[in-house]
């Protein structure tokens, strides 16, 4: 197995366009790991290891425990962190099994930026793949479901990243059979997870009843669906291509977006959109959303609206024009939007921003919502930031004489949903809030008798 492992190695070395790469492994316990990272050793390569106690399970103490001698009898540098998984989940509304995989490979890459590793390894084996790819084409994941686990990837995260580390899968080639053998030969001890046997998670439903069945129609079903998974990464890389190439067509002048007339001049729009929002780190729900909202619009343009929603926490919203994003900032956690300041008048992520003498103001827009109008002496001039809520956040609302009212009562109060909250945009000056978007202004900037300009705020139709 040294032999194999270390031509497949080699390749990935390759192209990392390293020769010896430092590698921060990530190490449970189970029996992947511990082979991966003995076969690192047995190799001579020049890497760590990484441990996340999930706080899931009642053994997660003795596995931390168990990683931390393996690595202190190598002399191998520990980095481990312990997370409350539960909390982390219920926070952010998703499920356990996701809340752990994003924690994981946050704490991963986080720590190789920090200390300097050039990649970060994961066991996962052919096996992983193979359910991976019966898991994707069950849930209906498209063409890059199927491609499965690829042995070089980019490292997913929650925040943006486009540094040169990456995440390398070094026994991907490897069958679950061969890499327990390896252990048992070399007397290697491991944790074993109690809930890998529990077949109510989706993958060990796979792993445990969908699979063998498989097998006893093809013995080589796993080896298959890797050979397969690799021509189907193939073709999604030559379908991506092809669609990369046509966005500069379909683009908005001079912004993140797409024009939506000139996406529907293409017979495959779809796929060109798909690969557009998930290059951008749109997830796979919002992506779908996107595009029946766009199917539907494209259908029935006269009935349907297509203008003035947001999708994946605020990241991405529509105009009458098209499909635009607002990036999150590098390194930012959770669904905070990037800050953007406004430094003059114009239009930026969606609002155009507009000073005009308070003779010139159309007040039925005004009271229509569609504008917002501020006492420009009040607000202090330009700059002024935009972004959106945070917690803590205050503002007295236009009509309430004393005192302020937190957003998130605000929010309340209109029963947003987390998609409205994500997509409100708070206007801010030297920390004073003067203006919550769709609600209202801050009364502290409201236009008076004595108001000479007005700071107008609307939504544009250009980006």
């Amino acid at each position: 197995m040294l032999e194999q492992f270390t031509s497949r190695f080699n390749a990935i070395a390759r192209r990392l366009g390293k020769v010896s790469p430092k590698i921060l492994v990530g190490v449970s316990g189970g029996v992947d790991s511990i082979v991966l990272s003995d076969l690192l050793l047995q190799w001579g390569a020049d890497f760590a290891i990484a441990h996340c106690n999930f706080s899931l399970r009642e053994s997660a103490a003795a596995d931390e425990q168990f990683v931390t001698y393996w690595a202190m009898n190598r002399s191998i540098t520990l980095y481990k962190t312990t997370f409350d998984t539960v909390s982390y989940a219920s926070s952010k509304g998703i499920s356990i099994e996701m809340a752990a995989r994003e924690l994981r490979y946050d704490f991963f890459l986080r720590t190789a930026i920090q200390e300097g590793f050039d990649c970060i390894a994961v066991a996962h084996n052919a096996n992983d793949n193979a359910e991976t790819v019966i898991l994707n084409l069950v849930r209906g994941s498209g063409l890059a479901g199927m491609t499965g686990m690829s042995a070089v990837s980019a490292v997913p995260s929650t925040f943006c990243y486009d540094g040169p580390i990456r995440l390398i899968r070094p026994i991907l080639w490897a069958e679950r059979f061969a890499i327990e053998a390896y252990a048992a030969s070399h007397k290697l001890l491991y944790c074993t997870d109690e809930t890998n046997e529990d077949t109510r998670y989706r993958r060990n439903n796979i792993r445990h009843n969908v699979l063998p069945l498989l097998e006893q129609i093809n013995p080589s079903i796993v080896q298959t669906l890797l050979k397969e998974s690799e021509i189907f990464s193939n073709v999604s890389d030559f379908a991506s291509t092809q669609a990369l190439a046509l966005l500069g067509d379909v683009s908005l002048g001079g912004c993140e977006g797409l024009s939506l007339s000139r996406l529907f001049e293409h017979s495959g729009w779809q796929y060109i959109l798909y690969v557009y929002l998930s290059s951008n780190g749109i997830p796979p729900a919002a992506i779908a959303d996107i595009t029946r909202l766009a199917e539907a619009y494209k259908a029935d343009p006269v009935h349907i609206t297509f203008s003035g929603k947001t999708f994946a926490d605020g990241q991405v919203y529509t105009t009458s024009e098209g499909i635009a994003l607002c990036r999150k900032e590098s390194g930012v956690e959770g669904d905070d939007l990037k800050e953007i300041l406004i430094e003059e008048e114009g239009e930026a992520c969606g609002f155009t921003f507009k000073v005009v003498p308070k003779e010139n103001l159309d007040m039925d827009e005004v009271r229509s919502g569609r504008i917002f109008a501020v006492d420009m002496k009040t607000v202090g001039g330009f700059p002024i930031l935009m972004r959106s809520a945070r917690q803590g956040d205050r503002m007295r609302p236009f009509g309430l004489k004393s005192g302020s009212k937190k957003i998130s009562d605000i929010f309340t109060d209109l029963h947003f949903d987390r998609y409205q909250k994500a997509g409100a945009r708070v206007f801010e000056k030297e920390g004073r809030i003067i203006a919550l978007w769709p609600f209202r202004p801050d009364d502290r900037f409201k236009v008076t008798s004595r108001t000479k300009a007005v700071l107008t705020i609307s939504p544009t139709d250009k980006i």
